[in-house]
């Protein structure tokens, strides 16, 4: 592991420098003293020896990392390309599995920065990042929920900080987008695969990081709220309600003025696209959001009202008894608001 201050300090070096020109300079000699790296590491890739392998992984990692910026220029980035196909996108990676668990969050922090660097190449990067963080969500995910396991996923702890910094947050981002994208959708009524354990991932990303940026938090709400309208299951239900509640309380204290826009704006989503079918479990949900963050639902009410008599419109039998018990029950839990709402109700 002597390639970690060397690989770091080529890169404290290079980040130092503003001069264009001497950057450029230091660009060709970095890439001139490591070579054909990937020419250099086959014969580790393709022996028996575990050790090798973590070595190359390892080695090669730092310079993904600590030369990030870089592995953006134009004049590197082949070489990135090359060690993201060879290193993280083989068609195999079982002999790797020890060797990638261990160094992975040297690859997905490095490819981070070189996307949102890269000028030229930006876009592509950013798919390499996600196809990359797709396949080792997957890979690392254990069909039933452990925490020992998920605790210790190479992905979630790639992407811990102690403080928040926009690095850590940008690769936040991409991992909840890919969480949520592959891991979170449901077919019609069917849950994903491996549900709990996703869930449990999102929970402890969320846990163990303090970010406050409501537009990164709520990325995950839609997702939640459909797993507590549509999942029975009791292991589901509250892990979704523990990550709703980090969601909730984060961006309660990130907003000073009223209720979370963010949330809000999901919220109401959620209501619209569930209304007419979904009207029961609908307020089951609220019910639960309401028990956290009363002032969200209660900013719903006028939506809900009009929902309700929508729906008993179009159904054509008048008041629907069983449905307006459900959102009194609802009502019931907001205070003086939900009060004068039902007795508009019941006049």
């Amino acid at each position: 592991k002597s390639a970690l201050p060397w690989g770091q300090a080529v890169g404290v070096v290079y980040g130092g420098l503003q001069v264009l020109s001497e950057r450029s300079s230091m660009a060709t000699r970095a890439l001139d003293y490591i070579g054909d790296i990937m020419k250099y590491i086959k014969p580790s890739l393709v022996s028996k020896s575990q050790e090798g392998l973590q070595l190359v992984y390892w080695a090669v990692g730092c310079i993904v990392k600590h030369w990030s910026p870089l592995l953006a220029t134009s004049k590197a980035q082949q070489l990135l390309f090359r060690i993201v196909d060879g290193l993280l996108l083989p068609h195999n990676i079982t002999q790797q599995d020890k060797a990638l668990r261990d160094s992975l969050h040297l690859y997905l922090q490095g490819l981070s920065v070189s996307a949102s660097l890269s000028q030229s190449q930006g876009a592509y990067l950013k798919e390499q990042l996600r196809l990359v963080t797709c396949r080792y969500l997957d890979h690392f995910l254990p069909a039933s929920p452990s925490v020992g396991i998920i605790a210790n996923h190479p992905v979630l702890l790639s992407a811990c900080e102690v403080h928040p910094t926009p690095r850590g947050a940008a690769l936040r981002r991409t991992i909840l987008e890919a969480l949520c994208e592959n891991f979170l959708q449901f077919k019609g009524h069917a849950p994903p695969p491996r549900l709990a354990s996703a869930l449990m991932f999102l929970s402890e990303l969320l846990r163990r990081n303090s970010d406050s940026e409501p537009t990164l938090l709520t990325l995950p709400l839609p997702s939640l709220l459909r797993c507590l309208m549509m999942v029975n299951d009791p292991q589901v239900k509250k892990t979704s309600t523990d990550a709703l509640q980090l969601v909730l309380e984060r961006c309660a204290a990130a907003s000073t003025q009223g209720p979370c826009d963010q949330i809000n704006a999901v919220l109401q989503s959620f209501v619209k696209e569930n209304e007419g079918v979904y009207d029961r479990q609908i307020y089951s949900v609220l019910e639960t959001v309401a028990v956290l963050d009363p002032p969200l639902v209660q900013a719903l009410v006028p939506i809900l009202s009009r929902s309700l008599r929508h729906t008993e419109h179009k159904r054509g039998l008048g008041k629907n008894i069983a449905l307006r018990s459900a959102y009194k029950k609802l009502l019931n839990l907001l205070g003086e608001c939900g009060q004068a709402e039902i007795t508009g109700l019941e006049a």
